[in-house]
């Protein structure tokens, strides 16, 4: 069931009952509320009226799945069928603009508003495609060469990071273990999706954020500074923004991770590495 509360006073204005599994959250945009549902029966994408939760259509994923929310962009629904499709559906009516296959699986769609493109995640590198066209792929940024062994397998899980000059990508393990190479951080040159850099000095230890022309993360000396199993971070290791040539404009010791950025602020966090239900702690620095 999706609900609509005043944000003044809390108060439901509307809700939306469904015979079926939510999933993933709410995106809102031009007076349009976007939702999934994700049960098997019912794989599909909902458009309510954000003012009064009237549905005013409906999406079914044919033999899919959808592992993250919507991104909507100009008058457009992209969403990733998590069976290696790719769609763009119109907002107003939920009309079919174009269909794409894919490698990806179950990463949200972003778009670059710069160039006019949209990027999925996928377990080997990460796809653009035009969202002018009929969804041509443009380019794929390959992370893991054909013939790899799978327990060697680097994907992009994470959403790439647009930059006004390139978009910001982190690798993570996508071997059926999940227990292998922690990945890496690269800029990609987004006209050709060729790489122009890669992390310096050490592994990436935290999402990665845009900030400016610039990224900002946690970046480990080793991967012996990162424990798979727990997720706890022992070691040593520092908040890092990373230049678009790949060189660090500043970095801060300590075992902060990038969480948002403001008006020259950063908000950061970190947690106790004593236990792994410990304290934790935010801060906002100057960035």
């Amino acid at each position: 069931m999706v609900h609509a509360l005043d944000p003044t006073t809390g108060e439901q204005r509307w809700e939306w009952s469904v015979e079926a599994e939510l999933g993933g959250s709410a995106v809102i945009e031009d007076g349009m509320c976007i939702v999934t549902t994700v049960s098997l029966d019912h794989v599909a994408v909902h458009a309510l009226d954000a003012a009064t939760g009237t549905k005013q259509w409906s999406f079914p994923v044919n033999d899919g799945w959808l592992h993250n929310s919507p991104t909507i962009y100009d008058g457009a629904v992209y969403l990733s069928s998590g069976r290696q499709q790719l769609a763009a559906v119109a907002l107003n009516d939920g009309s079919v603009r174009w269909r794409a296959p894919t490698q990806a699986d179950d990463t949200r769609p972003v778009v670059d508003a710069y160039r006019g493109l949209v990027y999925v995640g996928h377990p080997r590198g990460v796809e653009a495609f035009d969202l002018n066209d009929d969804g041509t792929r443009v380019w794929d940024f390959v992370t893991t060469e054909p013939g790899t062994a799978n327990e060697d397998f680097l994907g992009v899980l994470d959403e790439p990071v647009v930059l006004p000059d390139q978009v910001a990508v982190r690798t993570h393990d996508t071997s059926d273990s999940s227990l292998g190479d922690v990945g890496n951080c690269y800029g990609v040159d987004p006209e050709t999706g060729s790489k122009v850099w890669k992390l310096s000095g050490g592994r990436p230890a935290s999402s990665i954020i845009g900030a400016g022309g610039q990224i900002i993360l946690r970046r480990a000396e080793s991967t012996a500074d990162i424990d798979f199993i727990s997720g706890v971070e022992p070691g040593t290791g520092s908040l890092v923004a990373v230049q678009p040539d790949g060189s660090v404009a500043w970095e801060r010791q300590g075992l902060w991770k990038p969480l948002s950025v403001g008006t020259n602020r950063l908000l950061a966090y970190r947690s106790s590495l004593s236990t792994r239900s410990g304290g934790f702690e935010i801060a906002s620095f100057s960035a």
